[in-house]
């Protein structure tokens, strides 16, 4: 029985007592797994690592010791940290590179970045500051902006209109049609033009204004005889054909030039330009220049081949759309001029 008791009291000196053996993390102070040695010590798990932590001559297993796990998020959330670049990184270790439209400033590269790829308002969409004589609309601040500052051409430097609204142009096809030899010149063009748009018939709109007709030869091109022009273009409905010479050359129509002088629609053909018999001479590529060597020898001959335009089409096939007999009859347009 004494002998039985003494290890009884041996067993309930030794502190705590594990099942698995001697792997608690510490001991009581001044063994080998004192305190004093095992404070700080660190142990891996799969989720992240784990410190252990306690007070001197206190054990840091059992309820009273504390753990603090560090590792991967465990919500969906995605951590974006800011990169040096000027891109953004997340926790994937994605960058994406930095554009206009962003919203983001690129300092030393963009003056402005709204978030959008809009023009007219204060920031443009290659991110710099809308100012005066940019060539962009500033809506709400500019009344105009024709790309310069320049006095007396119906845009003030300060981008504001000059005097009243200009007036429009009118722009007609012929009723009758011509062979190249007919056509004759490009003054005899002209003529023509002014004499249809007064004869009796004639849409009044057209009396007393100046006309020319859309042509191009070897020495004059046809963007240069009708001159630069910020006002609209009409046909004699009043429907709109295109904002400023500019849109002509650019091709981006409202309306196609459909109407004669009569103000009455001249039938389409089904067939293209290419092969059917209705067609407008204008020996003008869409630049608003000749096209060399394909002016019927300047409007002179019924030998050879000439550029014609499409009076249906409302793109650059307006002025350019095929190459033909210069002998085959075809209308003219007639442009308004100052």
């Amino acid at each position: 029985m004494r002998a039985f008791a003494w290890v009884l009291v041996l067993v309930g000196a030794s502190g705590c007592f594990s099942p698995m053996g001697n792997n608690s993390s510490a001991t009581t102070e001044g063994g080998p797994g004192s305190a004093s040695e095992t404070e700080g010590m660190t142990s891996t798990s799969p989720t992240g690592t784990s410190t252990s932590t306690s007070t001197s001559g206190e054990p840091t297993t059992g309820p009273s010791a504390t753990a603090t796990a560090t590792g991967l998020p465990t919500d969906a959330t995605t951590a974006v940290m800011t990169d040096p670049s000027g891109g953004t990184t997340d926790a994937t270790g994605m960058t994406g590179e930095p554009f206009c439209g962003d919203g983001v400033i690129l300092e030393g590269v963009e003056q402005c970045d709204d978030g959008n790829q809009k023009d007219g308002d204060e920031c443009l969409n290659n991110c710099a500051l809308a100012v005066c004589g940019d060539g962009v609309l500033y809506e709400g601040v500019e009344q105009c902006d024709d790309g310069n500052l320049s006095e007396g051409d119906g845009c003030n430097a300060m981008c504001g209109q000059e005097g009243s609204p200009l007036t429009p142009r009118y722009v007609f096809v012929t009723s009758k049609k011509y062979t190249a030899a007919e056509v004759g010149k490009l003054e005899l063009a002209d003529l023509e033009c002014e004499a249809l748009a007064g004869a009796v018939g004639a849409s009044p709109v057209l009396a007393g204004r100046n006309f020319k007709a859309w042509l191009s030869d070897s020495k004059e091109p046809a963007e240069q005889r009708i001159g630069k022009w910020l006002g609209e273009y009409v046909l004699p409905d009043g429907a709109l054909v295109v904002v400023g010479s500019e849109g002509l050359l650019l091709g981006v129509l409202t309306n196609a030039i459909g109407l004669d002088e009569k103000g009455l629609t001249v039938p389409v053909e089904a067939e293209s330009c290419q092969v059917g018999s209705e067609g407008v001479w204008t020996g003008t590529s869409t630049l608003g220049t000749a096209v060399d060597g394909q002016t019927c020898d300047d409007w002179s001959a019924n030998s050879g081949l000439g550029v014609i335009g499409s009076f249906a089409a409302k793109d650059s096939a307006w002025t350019q759309c095929a190459t033909r007999q210069c002998a085959t009859p075809f209308r003219l347009y007639c442009v308004e001029v100052e």
